[in-house]
């Protein structure tokens, strides 16, 4: 499964992203919500998990857009 995972806090995004990737995942990590769209513009994600509290656009506003 090929996960988007919008998380600002650095130890945080690791540990999920390393318990997604043991699972057989593929994750993209990023920061900010204008980098989460960004990705899901450019590249096919089966599941985002999504902070709603990060810098610029936060994850809910990255749903509805």
């Amino acid at each position: 499964m090929n996960v988007l995972l919008l998380e600002d806090d650095g130890e945080l995004a690791t540990f999920v992203r390393k318990g997604l990737q043991e699972l057989g995942h593929t994750v993209t990590v990023c920061a900010q919500g204008h980098h989460a769209l960004d990705f899901l513009r450019a590249e096919s994600f089966d599941v985002a998990v999504l902070d709603r509290m990060v810098p610029g656009i936060d994850g809910l506003s990255v749903v509805e857009q």
